[in-house]
């Protein structure tokens, strides 16, 4: 069983997130949860609920098997401890001008581990979209 390694809000779970998660079907996911404060210096938002909250409902998801807290933008802290096999990271950052990132691949590469750039597909609604409708909606 491998263990795969991902870092993120996932403030609105959504079937994006589900997909994501699916890719370690079979093995140990550990999601590394942002922080509440992490989510408003990020996002600039509040987030929908609090981090204890979050985290039950993503240990509760199938393939999630440890969720960890994620104070910083930097994962490398973590992905040092754990050591995935296997690193789900945004397809936005793979090629980003982005020092910490840059430095976790390097790191998740240099002991052979792989690095998964996922991919959020268009067809589906993504947390910022929910967060919209939620703000628009008119039907109170």
């Amino acid at each position: 069983m491998k263990i795969y390694f991902i870092q993120g809000a996932f403030d609105i779970i959504n079937a994006c997130h589900v997909d994501v998660f699916k890719i370690a079907n079979g093995h140990k996911l550990i999601v590394a949860l942002n922080t509440d404060e992490l989510i408003r210096d990020y996002k600039k938002c509040e987030p929908i609920f609090p981090y204890n909250q979050w985290r039950i409902i993503l240990m509760g998801m199938k393939n999630v098997r440890k969720v960890i807290s994620c104070s910083t933008h930097s994962s490398i802290k973590l992905l040092k401890k754990y050591k995935p096999d296997v690193y789900l990271l945004g397809k936005e950052w793979i090629k980003a001008d982005v020092i910490e990132k840059q430095e976790q691949i390097k790191f998740v590469k240099s002991y052979g581990g792989k690095v998964i750039p996922t991919t959020f597909y268009k067809k589906y609604l993504h947390s910022s979209d929910v967060r919209k409708r939620i703000k628009n909606d008119k039907s109170k």
